[in-house]
């Protein structure tokens, strides 16, 4: 059995294994560090629009421009 955070219906990664929610951290960490697809990245990118934690939002942004995002 494979277990994975990452929410396919959703696209996005879970906050944790348990917790179905977007997880604002494992996302922008993603981003930023080139761990997604191009297409992962255009679905996480969406999410981030929606949520207003500074921090993860810079981070997001810099893993955003990375995928050539504008």
């Amino acid at each position: 059995m494979r277990i994975s955070v990452w929410d396919e219906t959703r696209g996005c990664f879970k906050e944790a294994l348990e917790t179905p929610g977007f997880g604002p951290e494992a996302n922008a960490l993603a981003l930023s560090m080139g761990l997604v697809t191009q297409a992962q990245a255009q679905r996480i990118a969406l999410k981030f629009r929606k949520i207003e934690h500074g921090k993860f939002q810079s981070l997001a942004s810099r893993g955003e421009f990375e995928y050539g995002f504008a």
